[in-house]
C-alpha cells in the first residue's frame, strides 16, 4: 500500500472516529465517501495532466443535519503534504435555523487532528443540545 493511501486511511478512521462518518463535500463537490474523494483528489493522474492539487483542499460536512433549515455544516480547511499528509489548517462551524436568519458562524485553528472536537462537542459550541434553566422571581 502506498504512503498516500495510508495517509488517507489515517483521515478517515481519526474523523470517523470524532463522528464525521457521512459523506463529505470536497472543494464544494458533490457529497462522496471521503476516502473515496480524497483518492480522487490526490490521483496522479490528474497531477500529470497539470492539476497539482495545491489550491486548498476544503472538506464539508453536516454534524447535524434535520433539514436544510436546521442544520450544522462543519468546513475543515486541509493541507497536504507528500512527506507530512494531512493538516488542518482551520476550522469553520455555521448553524443554520432558518430561511432568512443569518448563519452563526465560529471558526477554529486546532493546530492538528487530535485536537479537532468531536461532531457532538461543534453541536454543543455551536448552541444545539444547550437547555437554559430558567431563574426563579
Amino acid at each position: 500500500m502506498t504512503e498516500m493511501k495510508v495517509q488517507i486511511e489515517e483521515l478517515v478512521t481519526l474523523l470517523k472516529g470524532k463522528g464525521y462518518d457521512g459523506d463529505f463535500q470536497i472543494n464544494g463537490g458533490p457529497a462522496v465517501p471521503l476516502q473515496s474523494g480524497l483518492e480522487a483528489y490526490l490521483d496522479p493522474n490528474r497531477v500529470l495532466m497539470g492539476d497539482n492539487h495545491r489550491y486548498p483542499l476544503y472538506l464539508m460536512i453536516h454534524s447535524r443535519y434535520r433539514n436544510h433549515e436546521d442544520r450544522t455544516l462543519c468546513t475543515f480547511q486541509v493541507s497536504y503534504g507528500e512527506k507530512k499528509g494531512f493538516g488542518i489548517d482551520g476550522m469553520r462551524m455555521s448553524r443554520y435555523i432558518g430561511k432568512n436568519i443569518k448563519p452563526i458562524n465560529k471558526e477554529l485553528f486546532p493546530g492538528s487532528w487530535e485536537k479537532v472536537p468531536t461532531a457532538d462537542a461543534v453541536n454543543r459550541m455551536i448552541g444545539w443540545n444547550v437547555r437554559q434553566k430558567r431563574k426563579k422571581l
